[in-house]
Protein backbone atom coordinates (compact mmCIF):
# COMPACT_ATOMS: atom_id res chain seq x y z
CA UNK A 1 0.00 0.00 0.00
CA UNK A 2 0.81 3.73 -0.24
CA UNK A 3 1.69 5.54 2.88
CA UNK A 4 1.12 9.34 3.08
CA UNK A 5 3.49 10.98 5.43
CA UNK A 6 2.80 14.71 4.57
CA UNK A 7 -0.43 16.58 5.35
CA UNK A 8 -1.86 18.50 2.31
CA UNK A 9 -1.91 22.33 2.65
CA UNK A 10 -5.20 24.02 1.75
CA UNK A 11 -4.82 27.66 0.66
CA UNK A 12 -7.86 30.05 0.53
CA UNK A 13 -7.33 32.94 -1.87
CA UNK A 14 -9.09 36.22 -0.97
CA UNK A 15 -11.55 37.28 -3.65
CA UNK A 16 -11.19 40.96 -4.47
CA UNK A 17 -14.47 42.91 -4.13
CA UNK A 18 -14.50 45.85 -6.49
CA UNK A 19 -16.28 49.18 -6.33
CA UNK A 20 -19.64 49.04 -8.15
CA UNK A 21 -20.29 51.09 -11.26
CA UNK A 22 -22.40 54.19 -10.58
CA UNK A 23 -26.11 53.75 -11.32
CA UNK A 24 -27.99 56.11 -13.65
CA UNK A 25 -31.24 57.79 -12.65
CA UNK A 26 -33.48 57.49 -15.71
CA UNK A 27 -36.75 59.18 -14.70
CA UNK A 28 -38.75 60.74 -11.92
CA UNK A 29 -42.51 61.18 -12.12
CA UNK A 30 -45.53 62.15 -10.03
CA UNK A 31 -47.90 59.29 -9.16
CA UNK A 32 -50.73 59.55 -6.62
CA UNK A 33 -49.05 62.30 -4.64
CA UNK A 34 -45.67 60.57 -4.53
CA UNK A 35 -42.45 60.76 -6.51
CA UNK A 36 -41.49 57.62 -8.44
CA UNK A 37 -37.74 57.34 -9.09
CA UNK A 38 -36.33 54.89 -11.67
CA UNK A 39 -32.73 53.92 -12.35
CA UNK A 40 -30.57 51.46 -14.24
CA UNK A 41 -27.08 49.96 -13.96
CA UNK A 42 -24.68 49.02 -16.74
CA UNK A 43 -23.19 46.22 -14.60
CA UNK A 44 -24.47 44.37 -11.54
CA UNK A 45 -20.96 43.33 -10.49
CA UNK A 46 -20.20 43.91 -6.82
CA UNK A 47 -23.60 45.51 -6.09
CA UNK A 48 -24.95 44.43 -2.70
CA UNK A 49 -27.52 47.20 -2.24
CA UNK A 50 -28.41 50.79 -3.16
CA UNK A 51 -28.54 53.94 -1.08
CA UNK A 52 -31.11 56.52 -2.24
CA UNK A 53 -30.38 60.13 -1.32
CA UNK A 54 -32.70 63.12 -1.23
CA UNK A 55 -32.33 66.79 -0.30
CA UNK A 56 -33.34 70.33 -1.15
CA UNK A 57 -30.01 70.86 -2.92
CA UNK A 58 -26.99 68.89 -4.13
CA UNK A 59 -25.10 70.20 -1.12
CA UNK A 60 -27.69 68.97 1.37
CA UNK A 61 -28.40 65.28 0.60
CA UNK A 62 -29.23 62.56 3.13
CA UNK A 63 -30.08 58.85 2.79
CA UNK A 64 -33.82 58.22 2.78
CA UNK A 65 -33.76 54.45 2.14
CA UNK A 66 -31.53 51.39 1.64
CA UNK A 67 -32.71 49.11 -1.19
CA UNK A 68 -31.72 45.59 -2.25
CA UNK A 69 -29.69 45.03 -5.41
CA UNK A 70 -32.62 43.81 -7.51
CA UNK A 71 -34.75 46.96 -7.17
CA UNK A 72 -34.84 49.51 -10.02
CA UNK A 73 -37.74 51.72 -8.91
CA UNK A 74 -38.76 53.46 -5.71
CA UNK A 75 -41.76 55.52 -4.62
CA UNK A 76 -41.15 58.40 -2.24
CA UNK A 77 -44.55 58.70 -0.59
CA UNK A 78 -43.71 61.97 1.17
CA UNK A 79 -41.72 64.13 -1.24
CA UNK A 80 -40.36 67.42 0.03
CA UNK A 81 -42.41 70.56 -0.39
CA UNK A 82 -40.95 72.60 -3.20
CA UNK A 83 -38.02 71.05 -5.08
CA UNK A 84 -36.29 67.80 -4.15
CA UNK A 85 -32.96 66.57 -5.54
CA UNK A 86 -32.48 62.79 -5.86
CA UNK A 87 -29.34 60.75 -6.46
CA UNK A 88 -28.44 57.09 -5.84
CA UNK A 89 -25.26 55.13 -5.15
CA UNK A 90 -24.49 51.42 -5.36
CA UNK A 91 -22.80 49.77 -2.35
CA UNK A 92 -20.72 46.57 -2.22
CA UNK A 93 -20.64 44.03 0.61
CA UNK A 94 -17.79 45.89 2.25
CA UNK A 95 -19.94 49.01 2.50
CA UNK A 96 -17.95 50.85 -0.16
CA UNK A 97 -20.03 53.18 -2.34
CA UNK A 98 -19.88 53.80 -6.04
CA UNK A 99 -19.66 57.28 -7.38
CA UNK A 100 -23.07 58.92 -7.05
CA UNK A 101 -25.42 58.84 -10.00
CA UNK A 102 -26.60 61.85 -11.90
CA UNK A 103 -29.19 63.98 -10.10
CA UNK A 104 -32.87 64.40 -10.96
CA UNK A 105 -35.21 67.12 -9.72
CA UNK A 106 -38.78 66.65 -8.55
CA UNK A 107 -41.16 69.55 -7.91
CA UNK A 108 -43.98 69.24 -5.38
CA UNK A 109 -45.65 72.63 -5.53
CA UNK A 110 -48.72 74.59 -6.63
CA UNK A 111 -49.63 77.77 -8.46
CA UNK A 112 -51.58 80.18 -6.25
CA UNK A 113 -53.81 82.83 -7.81
CA UNK A 114 -54.58 85.32 -5.04
CA UNK A 115 -56.72 88.44 -4.98
CA UNK A 116 -53.60 90.49 -5.82
CA UNK A 117 -51.62 90.21 -9.05
CA UNK A 118 -48.62 87.88 -8.82
CA UNK A 119 -45.77 87.21 -11.26
CA UNK A 120 -45.33 83.41 -11.40
CA UNK A 121 -43.89 80.52 -13.40
CA UNK A 122 -43.88 76.72 -13.20
CA UNK A 123 -40.48 75.03 -12.84
CA UNK A 124 -41.79 71.81 -14.48
CA UNK A 125 -40.90 69.94 -17.66
CA UNK A 126 -44.54 69.80 -18.75
CA UNK A 127 -47.39 72.27 -19.19
CA UNK A 128 -49.99 72.41 -16.42
CA UNK A 129 -53.71 71.78 -16.75
CA UNK A 130 -56.00 74.78 -17.17
CA UNK A 131 -56.68 77.16 -14.30
CA UNK A 132 -60.23 78.17 -15.12
CA UNK A 133 -60.92 80.52 -12.22
CA UNK A 134 -57.84 82.71 -12.72
CA UNK A 135 -56.88 85.49 -15.12
CA UNK A 136 -53.50 84.68 -16.68
CA UNK A 137 -51.36 86.90 -18.92
CA UNK A 138 -48.11 86.09 -20.69
CA UNK A 139 -45.99 88.69 -22.50
CA UNK A 140 -44.46 88.75 -25.96
CA UNK A 141 -44.19 92.40 -27.03
CA UNK A 142 -47.73 92.65 -25.65
CA UNK A 143 -49.87 90.92 -23.01
CA UNK A 144 -51.68 87.76 -24.18
CA UNK A 145 -54.49 85.99 -22.32
CA UNK A 146 -53.76 82.36 -21.33
CA UNK A 147 -55.52 79.52 -19.51
CA UNK A 148 -52.52 77.37 -18.47
CA UNK A 149 -48.80 77.64 -17.76
CA UNK A 150 -45.90 76.54 -19.98
CA UNK A 151 -42.33 75.83 -18.83
CA UNK A 152 -39.92 78.70 -19.31
CA UNK A 153 -42.53 81.46 -19.38
CA UNK A 154 -43.53 84.01 -16.76
CA UNK A 155 -47.15 84.98 -16.13
CA UNK A 156 -49.24 87.57 -14.37
CA UNK A 157 -51.99 85.74 -12.50
CA UNK A 158 -54.93 86.76 -10.32
CA UNK A 159 -58.03 84.95 -9.13
CA UNK A 160 -61.37 85.72 -10.78
CA UNK A 161 -63.15 85.11 -7.47
CA UNK A 162 -62.85 86.51 -3.96
CA UNK A 163 -60.86 83.46 -2.83
CA UNK A 164 -57.43 82.07 -3.64
CA UNK A 165 -57.34 79.52 -6.45
CA UNK A 166 -54.77 76.72 -6.30
CA UNK A 167 -53.44 74.52 -9.09
CA UNK A 168 -51.21 71.54 -8.15
CA UNK A 169 -47.86 71.63 -9.94
CA UNK A 170 -45.98 68.39 -9.34
CA UNK A 171 -43.68 66.41 -11.58
CA UNK A 172 -40.18 66.26 -13.08
CA UNK A 173 -38.24 69.43 -12.35
CA UNK A 174 -36.82 71.75 -14.96
CA UNK A 175 -33.02 71.80 -14.94
CA UNK A 176 -32.33 73.47 -18.30
CA UNK A 177 -33.98 76.08 -20.51
CA UNK A 178 -33.18 77.64 -23.86
CA UNK A 179 -35.22 80.79 -24.35
CA UNK A 180 -35.58 82.99 -27.43
CA UNK A 181 -35.72 86.63 -26.34
CA UNK A 182 -37.13 89.59 -28.22
CA UNK A 183 -35.39 92.96 -28.24
CA UNK A 184 -36.63 94.83 -25.16
CA UNK A 185 -38.39 93.35 -22.15
CA UNK A 186 -39.20 89.64 -21.87
CA UNK A 187 -41.20 87.79 -19.22
CA UNK A 188 -39.51 84.44 -18.51
CA UNK A 189 -39.87 81.59 -16.06
CA UNK A 190 -37.38 79.76 -13.87
CA UNK A 191 -35.74 76.43 -13.22
CA UNK A 192 -36.57 74.19 -10.28
CA UNK A 193 -33.74 75.52 -8.11
CA UNK A 194 -32.38 79.07 -7.67
CA UNK A 195 -30.08 79.94 -10.55
CA UNK A 196 -27.55 82.82 -10.43
CA UNK A 197 -28.11 85.47 -13.12
CA UNK A 198 -24.36 85.38 -13.79
CA UNK A 199 -24.61 81.71 -14.82
CA UNK A 200 -26.93 82.48 -17.79
CA UNK A 201 -25.25 81.51 -21.07
CA UNK A 202 -25.44 84.47 -23.47
CA UNK A 203 -23.29 83.52 -26.50
CA UNK A 204 -24.38 86.48 -28.64
CA UNK A 205 -24.10 89.02 -25.81
CA UNK A 206 -27.69 90.24 -26.17
CA UNK A 207 -28.09 90.95 -22.45
CA UNK A 208 -27.22 94.37 -21.04
CA UNK A 209 -26.45 95.82 -17.63
CA UNK A 210 -30.20 96.10 -17.04
CA UNK A 211 -31.15 94.26 -13.83
CA UNK A 212 -33.46 91.25 -13.76
CA UNK A 213 -36.68 91.93 -11.84
CA UNK A 214 -39.21 89.84 -9.97
CA UNK A 215 -42.43 91.04 -8.34
CA UNK A 216 -42.84 90.55 -4.61
CA UNK A 217 -44.97 92.34 -1.99
CA UNK A 218 -46.62 94.37 -4.78
CA UNK A 219 -43.26 95.87 -5.82
CA UNK A 220 -40.69 95.21 -8.50
CA UNK A 221 -37.44 94.03 -6.91
CA UNK A 222 -34.01 93.50 -8.45
CA UNK A 223 -32.82 89.90 -8.10
CA UNK A 224 -29.43 88.21 -8.53
CA UNK A 225 -31.12 84.82 -8.97
CA UNK A 226 -33.90 83.30 -11.01
CA UNK A 227 -36.15 81.89 -8.28
CA UNK A 228 -38.43 78.85 -8.66
CA UNK A 229 -42.15 79.65 -9.07
CA UNK A 230 -41.46 83.33 -9.84
CA UNK A 231 -41.76 85.06 -13.18
CA UNK A 232 -38.86 87.37 -14.11
CA UNK A 233 -38.43 90.38 -16.37
CA UNK A 234 -35.22 90.29 -18.42
CA UNK A 235 -34.05 92.85 -21.00
CA UNK A 236 -32.28 92.13 -24.31
CA UNK A 237 -30.63 94.63 -26.64
CA UNK A 238 -31.68 92.54 -29.68
CA UNK A 239 -33.39 89.27 -30.61
CA UNK A 240 -31.47 86.13 -29.65
CA UNK A 241 -31.22 83.07 -27.44
CA UNK A 242 -30.01 82.42 -23.91
CA UNK A 243 -29.56 79.15 -22.02
CA UNK A 244 -30.11 78.60 -18.31
CA UNK A 245 -28.81 75.40 -16.71
CA UNK A 246 -28.76 74.03 -13.18
CA UNK A 247 -25.20 73.60 -11.99
CA UNK A 248 -25.82 70.18 -10.45
CA UNK A 249 -22.29 68.85 -10.39
CA UNK A 250 -22.29 65.34 -8.88
CA UNK A 251 -21.32 65.31 -5.20
CA UNK A 252 -18.15 63.56 -4.13
CA UNK A 253 -18.14 59.92 -3.00
CA UNK A 254 -19.72 59.70 0.43
CA UNK A 255 -21.78 62.81 -0.42
CA UNK A 256 -19.90 65.03 1.99
CA UNK A 257 -20.45 68.50 0.57
CA UNK A 258 -19.72 71.93 1.94
CA UNK A 259 -22.11 74.81 1.48
CA UNK A 260 -21.60 76.70 -1.76
CA UNK A 261 -21.52 80.47 -1.93
CA UNK A 262 -23.97 82.10 -4.27
CA UNK A 263 -22.42 84.46 -6.77
CA UNK A 264 -23.94 87.92 -6.71
CA UNK A 265 -23.53 91.04 -8.75
CA UNK A 266 -21.10 93.66 -7.58
CA UNK A 267 -22.79 96.54 -5.84
CA UNK A 268 -23.44 99.47 -8.06
CA UNK A 269 -21.00 102.11 -6.89
CA UNK A 270 -22.61 104.74 -9.08
CA UNK A 271 -25.91 104.50 -7.18
CA UNK A 272 -24.20 105.07 -3.84
CA UNK A 273 -22.97 108.43 -5.14
CA UNK A 274 -26.45 109.57 -6.26
CA UNK A 275 -29.29 111.27 -4.50
CA UNK A 276 -32.53 109.29 -4.33
CA UNK A 277 -36.09 110.55 -4.26
CA UNK A 278 -38.31 108.22 -2.28
CA UNK A 279 -42.06 108.04 -2.80
CA UNK A 280 -44.12 106.34 -0.09
CA UNK A 281 -47.80 105.51 0.25
CA UNK A 282 -48.59 103.50 3.36
CA UNK A 283 -46.60 100.25 3.22
CA UNK A 284 -45.55 100.75 -0.41
CA UNK A 285 -42.55 102.68 -1.66
CA UNK A 286 -40.65 103.43 -4.85
CA UNK A 287 -37.50 105.39 -5.54
CA UNK A 288 -35.79 107.15 -8.39
CA UNK A 289 -32.11 108.02 -8.70
CA UNK A 290 -30.85 111.51 -9.49
CA UNK A 291 -27.51 111.88 -11.25
CA UNK A 292 -25.80 115.27 -11.32
CA UNK A 293 -23.67 114.16 -14.29
CA UNK A 294 -24.91 112.70 -17.56
CA UNK A 295 -24.68 108.90 -17.75
CA UNK A 296 -23.85 107.03 -20.95
CA UNK A 297 -26.37 104.81 -22.72
CA UNK A 298 -24.86 101.64 -21.27
CA UNK A 299 -24.95 103.14 -17.76
CA UNK A 300 -28.58 104.19 -18.28
CA UNK A 301 -29.49 100.53 -18.91
CA UNK A 302 -28.97 99.86 -15.19
CA UNK A 303 -32.07 101.91 -14.42
CA UNK A 304 -34.55 100.63 -17.00
CA UNK A 305 -37.83 99.43 -15.50
CA UNK A 306 -40.15 96.65 -16.74
CA UNK A 307 -43.66 97.44 -17.98
CA UNK A 308 -46.04 98.67 -15.30
CA UNK A 309 -47.75 95.85 -13.41
CA UNK A 310 -51.48 95.33 -14.06
CA UNK A 311 -52.72 97.13 -10.93
CA UNK A 312 -49.78 98.68 -9.05
CA UNK A 313 -50.09 99.92 -5.50
CA UNK A 314 -47.37 102.46 -6.27
CA UNK A 315 -45.26 102.79 -9.41
CA UNK A 316 -42.96 105.74 -10.12
CA UNK A 317 -40.86 106.07 -13.26
CA UNK A 318 -39.02 108.64 -15.34
CA UNK A 319 -40.08 109.18 -18.97
CA UNK A 320 -42.27 106.05 -18.74
CA UNK A 321 -39.32 103.64 -18.67
CA UNK A 322 -36.62 104.31 -16.08
CA UNK A 323 -35.75 105.08 -12.47
CA UNK A 324 -33.05 107.61 -13.49
CA UNK A 325 -33.09 111.40 -13.61
CA UNK A 326 -30.15 111.83 -15.95
CA UNK A 327 -29.07 115.39 -15.03
CA UNK A 328 -31.80 116.98 -17.18
CA UNK A 329 -35.48 117.94 -16.77
CA UNK A 330 -37.59 114.79 -16.94
CA UNK A 331 -41.23 113.71 -16.83
CA UNK A 332 -42.33 111.65 -13.82
CA UNK A 333 -45.19 109.17 -14.14
CA UNK A 334 -46.84 108.14 -10.86
CA UNK A 335 -49.40 105.35 -10.74
CA UNK A 336 -50.89 104.95 -7.28
CA UNK A 337 -53.90 103.22 -5.81
CA UNK A 338 -54.26 105.86 -3.11
CA UNK A 339 -53.11 109.34 -2.11
CA UNK A 340 -51.52 111.17 -0.35
CA UNK A 341 -47.94 110.22 -1.23
CA UNK A 342 -44.94 111.27 0.84
CA UNK A 343 -41.83 112.41 -1.05
CA UNK A 344 -38.38 112.66 0.48
CA UNK A 345 -34.91 113.46 -0.87
CA UNK A 346 -32.20 111.13 0.51
CA UNK A 347 -28.51 110.52 -0.04
CA UNK A 348 -27.65 114.21 -0.30
CA UNK A 349 -25.93 116.40 2.26
CA UNK A 350 -28.02 119.21 3.76
CA UNK A 351 -25.31 121.65 2.66
CA UNK A 352 -25.39 120.47 -0.95
CA UNK A 353 -25.36 123.08 -3.70
CA UNK A 354 -28.30 121.37 -5.41
CA UNK A 355 -31.93 120.53 -4.74
CA UNK A 356 -34.73 119.12 -6.90
CA UNK A 357 -37.95 120.78 -7.99
CA UNK A 358 -41.20 119.15 -9.08
CA UNK A 359 -43.60 121.02 -11.37
CA UNK A 360 -47.10 119.54 -11.04
CA UNK A 361 -50.03 120.49 -13.31
CA UNK A 362 -53.70 119.64 -12.95
CA UNK A 363 -56.62 121.16 -14.85
CA UNK A 364 -54.75 124.37 -15.58
CA UNK A 365 -53.49 124.81 -12.01
CA UNK A 366 -49.87 124.28 -11.11
CA UNK A 367 -47.86 123.58 -8.02
CA UNK A 368 -44.10 123.57 -7.59
CA UNK A 369 -42.49 121.43 -4.89
CA UNK A 370 -38.88 121.88 -3.82
CA UNK A 371 -37.21 118.78 -2.39
CA UNK A 372 -34.63 119.55 0.27
CA UNK A 373 -32.68 117.00 2.35
CA UNK A 374 -34.36 116.22 5.65
CA UNK A 375 -37.78 117.53 4.61
CA UNK A 376 -40.82 115.41 3.62
CA UNK A 377 -43.27 116.80 1.07
CA UNK A 378 -46.79 115.62 0.28
CA UNK A 379 -48.57 114.90 -3.00
CA UNK A 380 -52.22 114.97 -2.00
CA UNK A 381 -53.75 114.15 -5.39
CA UNK A 382 -53.08 112.76 -8.84
CA UNK A 383 -51.72 115.33 -11.32
CA UNK A 384 -52.04 115.51 -15.09
CA UNK A 385 -48.29 115.94 -15.45
CA UNK A 386 -45.22 116.19 -13.20
CA UNK A 387 -41.75 117.30 -14.27
CA UNK A 388 -38.59 117.18 -12.16
CA UNK A 389 -35.46 119.30 -12.55
CA UNK A 390 -32.27 119.95 -10.62
CA UNK A 391 -31.95 123.49 -9.20
CA UNK A 392 -29.39 125.39 -7.15
CA UNK A 393 -30.08 125.13 -3.44
CA UNK A 394 -30.47 128.92 -3.10
CA UNK A 395 -33.45 128.74 -5.51
CA UNK A 396 -35.43 126.48 -3.18
CA UNK A 397 -38.44 127.87 -1.31
CA UNK A 398 -37.56 128.86 2.25
CA UNK A 399 -40.31 131.40 3.07
CA UNK A 400 -43.94 132.31 2.40
CA UNK A 401 -43.99 134.96 -0.29
CA UNK A 402 -46.26 136.68 -2.82
CA UNK A 403 -44.44 137.13 -6.13
CA UNK A 404 -45.18 139.67 -8.90
CA UNK A 405 -48.13 138.72 -11.08
CA UNK A 406 -47.57 138.31 -14.80
CA UNK A 407 -48.38 140.06 -17.04
CA UNK A 408 -48.77 143.40 -15.33
CA UNK A 409 -50.39 145.52 -16.74
CA UNK A 410 -52.81 142.88 -18.05
CA UNK A 411 -55.91 142.47 -20.25
CA UNK A 412 -58.03 140.68 -19.21
CA UNK A 413 -56.20 137.90 -17.31
CA UNK A 414 -53.05 137.66 -15.22
CA UNK A 415 -51.34 134.91 -13.20
CA UNK A 416 -50.72 135.47 -9.49
CA UNK A 417 -47.73 133.51 -8.18
CA UNK A 418 -46.80 132.72 -4.60
CA UNK A 419 -44.74 130.25 -2.58
CA UNK A 420 -45.20 128.44 0.73
CA UNK A 421 -42.38 127.06 2.83
CA UNK A 422 -44.75 124.58 4.54
CA UNK A 423 -48.40 123.55 4.64
CA UNK A 424 -50.45 126.50 5.84
CA UNK A 425 -53.75 128.36 5.45
CA UNK A 426 -53.74 130.74 2.47
CA UNK A 427 -56.09 133.62 1.67
CA UNK A 428 -55.78 135.60 -1.58
CA UNK A 429 -58.15 138.51 -2.24
CA UNK A 430 -58.44 141.23 -4.90
CA UNK A 431 -59.58 144.75 -3.91
CA UNK A 432 -60.32 147.88 -5.91
CA UNK A 433 -58.98 151.36 -5.10
CA UNK A 434 -61.84 152.20 -2.72
CA UNK A 435 -61.31 149.07 -0.66
CA UNK A 436 -64.10 146.85 -1.95
CA UNK A 437 -63.25 143.16 -2.22
CA UNK A 438 -63.72 142.24 -5.86
CA UNK A 439 -62.87 138.53 -5.73
CA UNK A 440 -61.72 135.83 -3.31
CA UNK A 441 -59.20 133.63 -5.14
CA UNK A 442 -58.15 131.30 -2.29
CA UNK A 443 -59.23 130.57 1.27
CA UNK A 444 -57.93 127.15 2.18
CA UNK A 445 -55.05 125.16 3.62
CA UNK A 446 -52.45 124.49 0.94
CA UNK A 447 -49.32 122.38 0.73
CA UNK A 448 -45.78 123.71 0.54
CA UNK A 449 -44.22 124.71 -2.76
CA UNK A 450 -44.79 127.27 -5.48
CA UNK A 451 -48.37 127.93 -6.56
CA UNK A 452 -50.20 130.11 -9.02
CA UNK A 453 -53.77 131.15 -9.58
CA UNK A 454 -55.35 133.01 -12.49
CA UNK A 455 -57.32 136.25 -12.12
CA UNK A 456 -59.82 137.23 -14.79
CA UNK A 457 -60.79 140.93 -15.09
CA UNK A 458 -63.15 140.53 -18.06
CA UNK A 459 -66.10 142.05 -16.20
CA UNK A 460 -64.10 144.81 -14.54
CA UNK A 461 -63.25 148.31 -15.69
CA UNK A 462 -59.71 149.49 -16.33
CA UNK A 463 -57.84 150.72 -13.30
CA UNK A 464 -55.66 149.89 -10.34
CA UNK A 465 -56.34 146.80 -8.21
CA UNK A 466 -54.68 145.29 -5.16
CA UNK A 467 -53.76 141.67 -4.38
CA UNK A 468 -53.85 140.86 -0.67
CA UNK A 469 -51.93 137.70 0.26
CA UNK A 470 -51.95 136.06 3.68
CA UNK A 471 -50.13 132.79 4.45
CA UNK A 472 -49.69 131.95 8.11
CA UNK A 473 -48.30 135.08 9.76
CA UNK A 474 -47.11 136.59 6.47
CA UNK A 475 -49.25 139.35 4.90
CA UNK A 476 -48.32 141.07 1.65
CA UNK A 477 -50.05 143.43 -0.82
CA UNK A 478 -49.17 144.05 -4.45
CA UNK A 479 -50.57 146.40 -7.08
CA UNK A 480 -51.74 145.38 -10.54
CA UNK A 481 -53.17 147.38 -13.42
CA UNK A 482 -55.99 146.34 -15.76
CA UNK A 483 -55.84 148.14 -19.14
CA UNK A 484 -58.59 147.60 -21.72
Amino acid sequence: GVELTDQPEIVFEEVEIGIPVAPVLTAVSAVDGGAVINWSVSSVDFIDRFLLYRGDSVQNLTVIDELNSGIRSYTDQNPLEGTAVYTIAAVNSNGEQSAPSNTLLFVNSEVVASTEWQLVSIPLLEETSEMELATIYSFSDRYDLNTSFEPGKGYWVKTKTFDEERLPASGPGLDSLTIQLNAGWNLIGSLSVPTPILSISDPNEILTETPVYLYRDSNYQVTNELLPNFGHWIYARENGGITITVKNDPPVAGLEMSNSEMVSNDSNKTESEMATIEFRQGDYSAEIFASQSYLSESEQHRYLLPPVSPAPKLDVRINNKSSLINSEPSKIQITAKQYPIEIKLDGQDENSDYAYRLHAEKEGKSRTIDLIPGKTEILNQEYDSIEVEMIHADEAVTENQLKPNYPNPFNPTTTIQYQLREQTHVMIEVYDVIGRRIQLLANETQLSGQHRVNFDGTNLSSGLYFIRFQAGDVVDIRKMTLIK
